[in-house]
């Protein structure tokens, strides 16, 4: 498993975590966050010599015509650029200048872009895959790996019947695609960080699964926290990692709406409690004297920001520079452990501690609320220990 930063919003520090602090394999850059004639130019301090070739490019091309905001009218084949046209030139084509422009820029893993449809446009969809896999069919480059993005609904990956059609149209013998780009709406509830949809966990690890059983490389996109659990459920070739919440929340909103952050100052990432701690309830571990039962241990980052005194910032670097060490680190400590029944174990003791935590520092007085509760551990443990053979690949 290689893990990939998802750029985006102060992406500076996602090149600093890899380049300054080993944290992380690649890259997946963002159209909506960087201009097109910045992509292979120097960015935030580092050569495209550096980061280039070890770097995915999502075109971002969800919203299609109805996009909206970031750069994405810089790309001129993005269809954002058509909006005021009364006609909308053919997707294929605007896909097709897509690929051509990663290839010209020498990148040698292609991000081919695709539009994000409703669950009943369906049809069209099957349409426009089988469209541009005839295309790179004919013109493919020998040394290129091609990685078809399919963005889901969070409508399809509730619909069983509508998962098991697109696996079918995306495992069919003509498939000349080296890969998936998956990308997934998650179905978040109000106030809280980490999905408890049991049918988004798994719909979504089947897909991965039976992608990676049929032959395909794959890439799990803007992921969360919950790719420890698609990790133990298959045998992932690339997981992104992320700062800001949207860049570990995929959904089509962002890039065909309005829409704003809230304010906050900030959430330390505990590797121990498996969740998003507020920075405000901080306050209430710390009169407790119980900091050193969630804190992470061996990161720099966390030292920093777990001091006494610290003035917290959700747009402090080091905020999310802790996220990113630790969540690396539980990803590659699972991925050295065999898919199957040994890493689902792995898991399962992870997720058990943290609940036991959670007991602990009840019993010290200290109840968290709201996203720092542990309100997704429950369902982790229903998806990971459900059999092995249901879920996992060999």
């Amino acid at each position: 498993m290689k893990l990939l930063h998802q750029l985006g919003h102060q992406h500076k520090w996602a090149l600093d975590s890899l380049f300054q602090n080993k944290v992380g394999d690649g890259f997946i850059l963002s159209a909506y966050n960087i201009e097109k004639q910045k992509i292979g130019q120097k960015l935030s301090g580092y050569s495209a010599k550096q980061y280039l070739p070890i770097s995915f490019l999502d075109l971002q091309f969800y919203g299609s015509k109805n996009s909206i905001g970031g750069k994405l009218d810089t790309y001129e084949f993005h269809p954002i650029n058509h909006k005021k046209e009364k006609t909308e030139p053919g997707t294929l084509d605007a896909v097709i200048a897509g690929v051509k422009f990663q290839e010209k820029l020498g990148l040698k893993n292609i991000l081919v872009p695709n539009v994000y449809m409703h669950h009943e446009k369906s049809n069209r969809t099957s349409r426009l895959i089988k469209e541009i896999n005839t295309h790179i069919t004919k013109k493919r480059k020998k040394d290129c790996l091609y990685f078809m993005t399919i963005p889901v609904s969070g409508h399809s990956i509730r619909n069983d019947e509508e998962i098991e059609k697109l696996l079918q149209e995306l495992t069919d013998m003509n498939i000349t695609f080296d890969g998936y780009y998956v990308v997934c709406e998650s179905n978040l509830e109000s106030k809280k960080k980490i999905s408890v949809d049991f049918k988004y966990y798994m719909n979504l690890g089947k897909i991965m699964s039976t992608l990676k059983k049929q032959g395909f490389k794959t890439i799990l996109g803007f992921s969360n926290v919950d790719a420890l659990v698609f990790c133990t459920m298959a045998d992932i070739d690339y997981v992104s990692i992320g700062t800001y919440e949207n860049l570990r929340k995929f959904t089509i909103g962002r890039y065909t709406e309005e829409v704003g952050g809230g304010a906050s100052e900030g959430w330390y990432y505990s590797e121990k409690l498996l969740n998003f701690i507020k920075a405000r309830q901080l306050d209430i571990i710390r009169g407790r004297n119980a900091i050193d039962l969630i804190k992470n241990d061996d990161n720099i980052f966390s030292d920093i920001i777990l001091a006494d005194g610290y003035v917290w910032n959700t747009h402090k670097p080091d905020v999310h520079k802790n996220y990113l060490l630790a969540i690396a680190r539980q990803l590659k400590e699972l991925d050295i452990i065999p898919i199957g029944p040994s890493r689902v174990l792995h898991l399962v003791k992870i997720i058990e501690k943290a609940r036991e935590l959670y007991k602990n520092l009840e019993k010290q007085g200290i109840y968290l609320d709201d996203e720092s509760l542990n309100y997704h551990l429950s369902t982790w443990l229903s998806i990971v220990k459900t059999p092995v053979s249901e879920i996992t690949i060999k």
